[in-house]
C-alpha cells in the first residue's frame, strides 16, 4: 500500500475514527513518512513505511470514509 490518504478513516472493528491531517515523506529515509493524525480526537504523529501503515489499517479494520 502507498502512503495514507488524508481524510477520515473509519473502523469496522470498533477502533476509534482516525483522521489523517497531513503526510510528509522523508527525503533522507526513502519510503518512510510522518503522518499527522487524530485518533479519537487526540493528535498523534506516526512514523511509518507503507508496509507498517498497511498493517495498522488491517489490524484496525480501517477504511477511508
Amino acid at each position: 500500500m502507498a502512503k495514507p490518504a488524508t481524510g477520515i478513516w473509519k473502523s469496522g472493528s470498533g477502533f476509534p475514527e482516525v483522521t489523517v491531517r497531513a503526510v510528509k515523506e522523508y527525503t533522507d529515509a526513502e519510503g518512510y513518512f510522518l503522518a499527522a493524525v487524530d485518533i479519537a480526537g487526540e493528535p498523534e504523529s506516526l512514523e511509518l513505511d507503507p508496509e507498517e501503515w498497511d498493517i495498522f489499517v488491517k489490524a484496525n479494520a480501517l477504511m477511508p470514509a
